[in-house]
């Protein structure tokens, strides 16, 4: 689709979010529907604001903890829009129909929450992939739609630098997802157990662990449970 127009892409260097990139190759059909770059395609799950306002290191514990306990995602582009015209004018959207992104956007909001991070963002979340900003409304091309569309990772982005939490409900990455904790030295994470040491756990001094840690700890224990029978 020919565009006479094409409106600068907003300058995004000092702001932060968490969001889902599909594969390189998806991306690269996807992007000439509009006219962004294949590598900013997107589905941003919560916009965090100003880098400045924001700490990272939590940031990055509540998306690895989400990331350790959820699948890869899978669907399709099901649709196109736009939204109203603001300062870098119409955004053209591809809309994606994949099962899935609702529950882990909610996941992600309570483990923010956890860490005492809120979004910024003026309006209520609608997933969507932005291809292009134009200076007229107008559609972005229909071929897009039907496209496939694969998420098998999170990402925590700080302008156009993002750190990538692969999806790991199986636990076989473990390291990727305590590399996040790495801050917090004192919040012990749980691998492995034998069952001597199963029997002696609540002997253990209690922590005080966020929720989002708790929930990471209960389903490690469980794990090392599972191993044991």
């Amino acid at each position: 689709m020919d565009k006479e127009v094409l409106a600068a892409r907003p300058d995004v260097s000092s702001l932060a979010m968490v969001a889902l990139f599909p594969t390189p190759g998806e991306a690269a059909a996807i992007a000439p529907a509009g006219g962004n770059p294949a590598e900013t395609i997107h589905v941003t799950m919560v916009f965090l604001g100003e880098v400045a306002n924001i700490d990272m290191k939590a940031a990055a514990r509540a998306v690895g903890s989400v990331s350790g306990s959820t699948a890869p995602l899978s669907g399709k582009v099901g649709g196109v829009g736009m939204f109203v015209a603001g300062e870098d004018g119409y955004p053209q959207l591809a809309i994606p129909n994949v099962v899935g992104l609702a529950k882990l956007r909610t996941d992600l909001v309570n483990a923010l929450a956890d860490e005492g991070i809120s979004s910024a963002s003026e309006f209520d979340w609608v997933p969507h992939m932005t291809l292009a900003y134009v200076e007229e409304p107008e559609l972005p091309d229909l071929g897009v739609i039907g496209l496939p569309l694969t998420f098998d990772q999170l990402s925590l982005a700080e302008g156009d630098v993002r750190k990538d939490f692969p999806f790991d409900p199986q636990g076989s990455s473990d390291d990727v997802h305590r590399g996040s904790l790495a801050a917090n030295p004192d919040a012990p994470i749980l691998i492995r157990m034998s069952e001597k040491d199963l029997d002696g756990f609540k002997a253990v001094p209690v922590f005080n662990y966020s929720r989002s840690q708790q929930r990471r700890r209960d389903i490690l224990i469980s794990r090392a449970k599972e191993g044991m029978a």
